[in-house]
C-alpha cells in the first residue's frame, strides 16, 4: 500500500502491518487496558526525533502533548472532542467508545492530573451517558520529552 492512497495513512496507522497497532493504542483503549496504553503512549512519543525540538521547545507545552495524541488518535476514526467545556472548565480531551467514555487530562512536570478532574469533577458530564466513564491523567516531562506518570480510575 501507498501512504498517498486515500486513507492511506490512517489505514497504515490502524491496519496490523502498523507497528502501533498489535496491542497498540486503539486495542489498549477498546479493552480498558491502560497498561498498554501507557506504554504505547511512551513508544509514540519516543519515536518522535529529537532534531523536531531543535530552536523551538515545543515539549515545555502542554498542548504539544495533547495535540500529538490527539492527531493520533484521530486518524484511527475514533470520537473524541479536543478541549471539551463543561461548567467548571475544559476537559482536554474526551474519547467515545460505544461501550466507554474516556476523560482526559494532560499536564507537564508535577502537576498531578487526574487530581484536576476529580477537583473540577469533569466527568459528572457524562454521568447520564450509558457507557461507563474511565478518568485518566497522564502527566509528561519536559527532560524526559514522554509520559512520567499516568493514572487512571473507573467511575462509572
Amino acid at each position: 500500500m501507498r501512504i498517498t492512497d486515500f486513507g492511506g495513512f490512517a489505514d497504515f496507522l490502524t491496519k496490523n502491518n502498523s507497528p502501533y497497532h498489535k496491542d497498540g493504542i486503539k486495542v489498549a483503549l477498546f479493552q480498558a487496558n491502560f497498561e498498554n496504553l501507557e506504554k504505547y503512549i511512551r513508544s509514540l512519543f519516543a519515536s518522535i526525533a529529537y532534531n523536531n525540538f531543535t530552536g523551538v521547545k515545543l515539549y515545555e507545552y502542554e498542548g504539544y502533548y495533547v495535540s500529538v495524541f490527539y492527531a493520533y488518535i484521530k486518524a484511527m476514526g475514533i470520537e473524541l472532542i479536543g478541549e471539551d467545556v463543561t461548567n467548571k472548565g475544559r476537559i482536554d480531551l474526551t474519547i467515545k467508545l460505544p461501550n466507554a467514555i474516556y476523560v482526559i487530562e494532560f499536564k507537564t512536570d508535577g502537576s498531578n492530573a487526574l487530581s484536576q478532574i476529580k477537583e473540577k469533577n469533569y466527568h459528572e458530564k457524562y454521568l447520564s451517558d450509558e457507557r461507563g466513564i474511565h478518568i485518566i491523567g497522564i502527566e509528561f516531562g519536559i527532560k524526559e520529552r514522554n509520559i512520567t506518570n499516568i493514572q487512571w480510575e473507573k467511575v462509572k
